[in-house]
């Protein structure tokens, strides 16, 4: 049954990578995936601050990677949330990673009403009053053994002709 189905076993290929400093020798002692689900529902940058590591990186499918000051630098540059004041990210479908039990993965399809003008640096877009629904994509985090968020990672729209963005 479907219902039961707890994914696939850890994969056996031995691989060699950067990402491999995010795997450590023993399970976590904490659920990964309440706590994966609680900062994904955080809304301001301060609840979420209270999640990461020092050395926190973030990756996009453009930038990175960048700290989390620098993420909110670059937010802050475009305005977003003034843009967007009921923006919500609509996180679902969390999972934790068979090969890392330390890493998440969810998918989040942003959407809000551009009520705002949208500032880039010296660019503004008047606002349209319209309602945007963003594609689909995938986020993943991985957590150290003292449960902060060290990296994480925003993929590329899974299907760029979902949403009204077209």
């Amino acid at each position: 049954s479907l219902s039961t189905y707890d994914g696939p076993p850890p994969s056996q290929v031995n691989t060699e990578s950067w990402l491999d400093i995010l795997e450590y020798d023993l399970p976590p002692n904490f659920d990964v995936l309440a706590k994966t689900i609680d900062f994904a529902t955080k809304k301001t940058y301060e609840e979420r601050n209270e999640f990461l590591a020092d050395d926190y990186v973030f990756r996009g499918p453009i930038i990175g990677p960048i700290t989390f000051s620098d993420v909110k630098k670059t937010q802050q540059g475009f305005q977003i949330t003034d843009a967007f004041p009921n923006l919500e990210t609509r996180p679902f479908g969390f999972t934790v990673d068979p090969d890392n039990p330390y890493r998440c993965y969810w998918f989040e399809r942003w959407e809000g009403t551009n009520s705002s003008p949208v500032k880039i640096g010296k660019l503004e877009l008047p606002a349209t009053n319209s309602d945007v629904k963003l594609p689909t994509h995938i986020m993943s985090v991985h957590w150290t053994p003292d449960g902060k968020i060290k990296y994480s990672c925003l993929s590329s729209p899974l299907d760029r002709w979902e949403g009204t963005t077209k």
